[in-house]
């Protein structure tokens, strides 16, 4: 690190302390190695695997695996709907046994050997397949698709040894007719994240967490209570999404789960709940659901490190994709 670049990084690193106060403290940062053949063009982060961090490039079609430094181990995938090939990949795990595996938005999974090495490639017949969370038990959660368009079931098992869809759960928890939008458009709106012991699930529509054991059973419903909700309206009867997302905000536009070591679970909104346009808002919620802490200025989340509470997040100083500052979270 240079001498000149010092200096600029202490002062930009005090500037976001004082944006953010205690909720989030800045302790390092991390630059993802790009080169001639990686240019990351639309990345999404996933949780750090063991001593690697996985990310899915949506416009390169790639998997990139990274050590926990930011240097660049291997990649893999291709443009394509061929064996091998990838199109806009949303997630990757890494399996037990050392292998990968993808999915893509349109329901496709495909599974990778250690170095890249493609495998297998089976249709899940699961339109808008968001995400992969892997389960204790080595069971892989498939989040954000319905299997048919009057199967509403937004979770479900998916067996990476036979690679097949198994139980589904987590029915759509709203009305699609209320909203005048079909219900593979509101299935996007979901997300999942494997808690200590507990599944947590939430859809973008309703301030509630929705709790599952690791066995998709044992339904519990939490309402998140926070004065920042104060604000939403109840949509009457409309067929107008964009008029539903103006009275919603950014109820309309939370953005993921990230579980804490305590069993707290982030969450996370692209803007203000109050009025549209303002800053992101994280809420860290215990597993009681109680609001422990939240934010209307916060900076964007790109990942978290399974098991600890340390977050990545965007260098709002940077327009560089690979430009990661990593945080830990107070919740007091």
């Amino acid at each position: 690190m240079s001498r000149a670049f010092l200096p600029v990084l202490v002062i930009l690193l005090l500037s976001l302390n004082d944006l953010y106060g205690q909720y989030i403290e800045i302790t390092d940062t991390l630059t993802l190695e790009e080169n001639n053949e990686v240019i990351l063009g639309s990345p999404r982060f996933q949780e750090r695997s063991g001593n690697e961090i996985l990310v899915v490039d949506q416009e390169t079609h790639r998997v990139l695996v990274y050590d926990i430094d930011g240097k660049l181990l291997t990649y893999f995938g291709r443009y394509g709907r061929g064996p091998g090939d990838l199109e806009k990949p949303t997630s990757v795990v890494k399996l037990s046994t050392g292998e990968y595996l993808v999915s893509e938005f349109k329901g496709r999974i495909s599974k990778f050997d250690a170095t890249g090495k493609f495998q297998i490639v089976t249709d899940t017949g699961i339109p808008r397949l968001n995400g992969l969370k892997m389960l204790p038990n080595g069971v892989v959660l498939l989040i954000g698709g319905m299997t048919t368009p009057d199967d509403h079931y937004l979770i479900h098992f998916f067996d990476p040894l036979t690679m097949e869809v198994e139980k589904a759960f987590f029915q759509l928890p709203v009305d699609p007719a209320e909203y005048g939008m079909q219900p593979l458009t509101l299935a996007e709106s979901s997300y999942a994240v494997v808690c200590q012991d507990k599944i947590v699930a939430v859809h973008a529509m309703l301030p509630k967490l929705f709790y599952f054991d690791l066995n998709g059973d044992s339904f519990n419903e939490v309402r998140i209570d926070t004065e920042l909700f104060t604000g939403m309206e109840k949509h009457k009867m409309s067929s107008n999404p964009t008029r539903m997302m103006e009275i919603y905000g950014s109820a309309s536009w939370l953005s993921g789960l990230h579980c804490l070591n305590n069993g707290s679970v982030l969450v996370q909104f692209y803007q203000n709940l109050k009025m549209k346009g303002n800053p992101l808002v994280v809420i860290l919620i215990d597993k009681h659901g109680n609001v422990l802490n939240e934010a209307t200025e916060a900076p964007e989340i790109k990942f978290s490190v399974r098991g600890t509470d340390t977050v990545y997040v965007k260098d709002p100083e940077s327009d560089l994709l690979n430009s990661l500052i990593k945080s830990t979270i107070n919740k007091n």
